[in-house]
């Protein structure tokens, strides 16, 4: 993809760090999370970051009104139960103006072989027709 300095950027993702924690981390939550600082961040998190620092993008983490839970376990039987049903979480805030943006990069864990299912909810609640989107998908190694 070429550079277009005149091209307005946006960071979208979501991410999970399971933890608050630096300290006595679970094997899953090591796998998907990145410590800086003492702050621990979500892989997709952490590669979100490195993209708008690269390209100078504003950047949007996708919420859910109701907060995931942090153990893994219980994570993973709301997902794979989101998925089931083809549940759309609710997004927590907004993005102001997304008609400005002409790149947009769209960020994701890979939960089952698909987008978290609240990656769907942003896709049906903006209009990205006529931009480009660029996906990047972090894979967890050790995840079942």
């Amino acid at each position: 993809m070429g550079s277009n300095s005149t091209a307005k950027n946006l960071v979208v993702y979501f991410s999970m760090p399971e933890t608050t924690e630096p300290e006595n981390m679970s094997r899953e939550e090591e796998l998907s999370t990145v410590i800086i600082d003492g702050e621990v961040l979500g892989n997709t998190q952490y590669v979100a970051y490195i993209i708008a620092e690269n390209t100078g993008a504003d950047i949007f983490r996708i919420e859910p009104v109701t907060p995931y839970p942090l153990n893994h376990s219980e994570l993973e039987d709301i997902a794979q139960k989101e998925q089931s049903e083809n549940f759309r979480p609710e997004i927590a805030g907004t993005v102001e103006n997304i008609e400005q943006y002409d790149i947009i990069f769209f960020g994701f864990p890979n939960w089952y072989y698909d987008m978290p299912m609240i990656m769907y909810s942003f896709l049906d609640q903006y209009d990205l027709a006529g931009k480009t989107v660029v996906p990047f998908i972090v894979w967890l190694l050790g995840c079942r």
